[in-house]
């Protein structure tokens, strides 16, 4: 019914050319989307392929391409450079903060390289002086690792100063056994004790000629201490210094041809060399400091020796060639008497920096410091034997 919201009329049908219409559109939409799901895969697969080469060609570049280098500044440091860095690290190491002296010294990486092995010098011993309670001062023996302990000059003494001979079969000292002091010497073995030198002055600190053949040696005879040389049968002495001021410690160079000592003759001690002769003297230290035991290397470059400054004692090294000075120790206490060992590696020397007077080693590097006795009195004095 009209006017009162019912049904209308039915519509009319679809025709056949409507259907048909409908029906290619759909076809059309259809092939479109295949067409388009066609080319996705395709593209897919493109892209896939490239991608496997790119990662073939990064895992296994071309012989010829340079090698791929790190990010970091150490691997894209060139390898000279690496190397030449890596030289110097190690020379630098080799400088132990403490040891390189006052201002002004030269480090003690100007020293040559040396072979500061645990095993340089083996086979070598060391003579030293020390006591047991109750008894005086001998003359002792040890290897160079400080064991095997062996007193060689019974009591009652004090015998001090011993000196190996270049040759190994002998060893002088200084005792005061018949009275005053007087140089003996002895066979290594602690035999054949004989009487050097006899006069009422005191003869003191032999040391041998490279030969074995002389011994020089400090004495007062004339008044004031000397230099003087003597045959090692003890004939033949021969005043060397000869003059008012106090020399004193002499050491002989390994060609035997000149004495380093320490004199006063300028006032502070200072290290002084001489030809074996007594003629061209020459002043090799010339500080403020109080320069004195010398004790030349066995390859004749360098003479170490003792400076004293504010009251503190410590070791030297001095180039003979062309005068630089390198400080060896820094310790506030007195290290004294260095001597080398028979491989020029190491200084043997003896110091209080732990209370108690005792025998240390030390690279000439001035490294690997080493603590080689531990007597209830004292140790002293160190000297090396050749090696056998």
């Amino acid at each position: 019914m009209d006017g009162q919201g019912g049904p209308g009329p039915p519509p009319a049908p679809e025709s056949s050319t409507d259907r048909l219409g409908l029906a290619r559109v759909g076809l059309g939409a259809l092939v479109a989307v295949l067409a388009f799901v066609l080319i996705l895969v395709l593209l897919t697969r493109d892209t896939g392929t490239e991608s496997a080469a790119d990662v073939a060609t990064t895992e296994a570049p071309s012989p010829t391409d340079p090698p791929a280098t790190s990010s970091s500044s150490e691997g894209t440091e060139p390898a000279s450079t690496t190397a030449t860095t890596g030289v110097a690290v190690t020379t630098l190491s080799t400088s132990p903060t403490g040891t390189t002296g006052p201002t002004g010294f030269p480090t003690v990486d100007a020293l040559p390289t040396l072979d500061a092995s645990p095993t340089a010098g083996a086979g070598a011993r060391i003579a030293f002086v020390s006591s047991q309670p109750g008894t005086n001062a001998g003359i002792h023996v040890m290897d160079a690792s400080g064991l095997n302990v062996t007193r060689l000059t019974p009591a009652p003494g004090p015998d001090s100063s011993p000196a190996w001979s270049p040759d190994g079969t002998r060893i002088a000292f200084q005792s005061t056994r018949d009275g005053n002091l007087e140089i003996y010497v002895m066979d290594a073995s602690g035999l054949n004790v004989a009487r050097l030198t006899d006069d009422p002055a005191n003869d003191r600190y032999p040391t041998w000629s490279p030969d074995s053949t002389r011994i020089a040696f400090q004495s007062d005879r004339d008044g004031n201490t000397e230099i003087y040389l003597m045959d090692a049968s003890g004939l033949n002495v021969t005043n060397l210094t000869n003059n008012p001021a106090h020399d004193s410690r002499p050491t002989w160079s390994p060609d035997g041809t000149r004495i380093a000592f320490g004199s006063e003759r300028f006032g502070d001690s200072d290290i002084f060399v001489i030809d074996s002769s007594g003629l061209n003297l020459t002043r090799l230290t010339s500080s403020d400091a109080e320069d004195f035991d010398p004790a030349w290397s066995p390859d004749g470059v360098y003479i170490a020796y003792v400076s004293r400054s504010d009251f503190n004692d410590d070791i030297y090294l001095l180039d003979s060639s062309n005068l630089n000075v390198t400080r060896l120790t820094v310790h506030l206490g007195q290290d004294l008497r260095p001597a080398w060992s028979p491989d020029g590696t190491r200084i043997a020397f003896d110091t209080n920096r732990d209370g108690n007077v005792e025998i240390y080693v030390i690279d000439s590097s001035g490294l690997n410091v080493t603590r080689l006795t531990n007597d209830p009195r004292s140790a002293s004095a160190p000297s090396w034997s050749p090696t056998p």
